[in-house]
């Protein structure tokens, strides 16, 4: 195996576990739809870099001893970027939530409202009653 065939098994490797990864977090929730789609795109297109020969020219390009560091350095900014994408996810999440829940204080809000002045009435016409 010549070292071309060697970084392209490790470019398949590398965005088969990205896609895994993808699936996972989107499974448990901490990843929203649309930044899951992105991934799982991003993740394919890295596979496909690694698969397709004519997309893989990439592994011939540099010098042998530089692939070390490019994927060291390739490899922290996309999982830094993974990272920032789940907390970003988790925040759209929460601030949907609180919105629903805000929702739901100011609908009972207007019903509490609404029941108050159906009982200041009532109160008046008893007190109306009770002048007559």
């Amino acid at each position: 195996m010549d070292a071309s065939m060697f970084f392209r098994l490790i470019v398949i490797i590398a965005g088969s576990v990205l896609l895994l990864l993808t699936f996972f977090m989107y499974a448990k929730r901490k990843l929203t739809d649309g930044i899951a789609l992105g991934w799982a795109a991003f993740s394919f297109v890295i596979i496909m870099a690694g698969a397709i020969r004519a997309w893989s020219g990439w592994s011939r390009a540099l010098a042998l001893a530089s692939y070390p560091m490019v994927f060291a350095m390739g490899g922290l900014l996309i999982l830094i970027t993974f990272r920032h994408s789940v907390y970003l996810s988790l925040l759209v999440m929460k601030n949907q939530e609180l919105a629903m829940h805000v929702s739901l204080l100011n609908q009972e809000n207007e019903e509490m409202i609404h029941k108050m002045n159906e009982m200041e009435k009532e109160l008046e016409e008893m007190k109306q009653m009770k002048n007559q």
